[in-house]
C-alpha cells in the first residue's frame, strides 16, 4: 500500500509578486513553472526566499544605520552635557569660596 498522494498549496505567481515585490519576469516564470517541472518551482522558490532575504537584511540594515546615527548623537549629547556639568561644578566651588570669603569679611565688619 502506498501512502495517500499530499497536494502542496501551489500561490498564482500574482500572489507573490505582491508579497515579495518580484518584478514581472519572475510573475511571468512563476506562471509557467507553477503548474510543471519541479526543478523550475525550486528555483522560483529559491528565488522568493531569496529575494525576501534581502529585502528584509536591507530593512535591517538601514535600521541599523538609524541607530547608529542616533547613537552618535546622544553620545556628543551627553559629551556637551558632560562639560556643562564640568563647568558648572568649577562654578559651584569659586562661588562657595566667594561666599566664605565674604562672610569672612562681614566678620571682620562687626
Amino acid at each position: 500500500t502506498r501512502p495517500p498522494e499530499h497536494r502542496a498549496f501551489r500561490p498564482s505567481a500574482a500572489m507573490w509578486v505582491d508579497q515579495r515585490g518580484l518584478g514581472a519576469a519572475d510573475a511571468r516564470a512563476g506562471e509557467g513553472a507553477m503548474g510543471g517541472d519541479h526543478e523550475d518551482q525550486m528555483q522560483l522558490g529559491i528565488r522568493i526566499i531569496t529575494s525576501a532575504f534581502q529585502k528584509k537584511m536591507n530593512s535591517l540594515e538601514q535600521e541599523i544605520r538609524g541607530s547608529r546615527l542616533g547613537c552618535e548623537e546622544h553620545r556628543a549629547n551627553v559629551a556637551g552635557l558632560q562639560r556643562r556639568n564640568s563647568s558648572l561644578e568649577v562654578e559651584l566651588v569659586e562661588n562657595h569660596q566667594r561666599a566664605q570669603q565674604l562672610q569672612e569679611e562681614n566678620k571682620e565688619l562687626f
